[in-house]
């Protein structure tokens, strides 16, 4: 995921630069458990294994093992094509929220 896109877009919605910190922390955490960062995907419920494999740390994870251990890069890439399009529409959200406030300068003051 493109963090600088998942930054802006969270400062837009929130409106400050505190809120939008906290409001990061509390999805980072989330996208890194649900993908297997803290805790191996194996002992999640079905529900969350599920979701942890749409994730993009669950996709990064999933991709690497399949690197390292089969030489298999096609997850990898998957995994970085999903973040790709995510940073592209973070990036646009926040753009259009940008462009609703009438070009506010509050991320530079931030």
């Amino acid at each position: 995921m493109q963090p600088h896109a998942l930054g802006l877009a969270a400062l837009q919605l929130t409106g400050e630069a505190r809120a939008a910190s906290g409001l990061l922390n509390i999805v980072v955490v989330l996208l890194v458990f649900l993908g297997g960062g803290y805790v191996p995907v194996d002992l999640l419920s079905p529900v969350l294994a599920k979701l942890a494999a749409s994730t993009p740390v669950g996709l990064y994870n999933k991709g690497l093992l399949a690197y390292i251990y089969a030489g298999d890069s096609s997850m990898l890439i998957r995994g970085m094509i999903m973040s790709g399009v995510l940073g592209a529409v973070l990036l646009a959200l926040a753009h259009v929220l940008f462009m609703r406030e009438g070009g506010s300068n509050r991320a530079a003051r931030a």
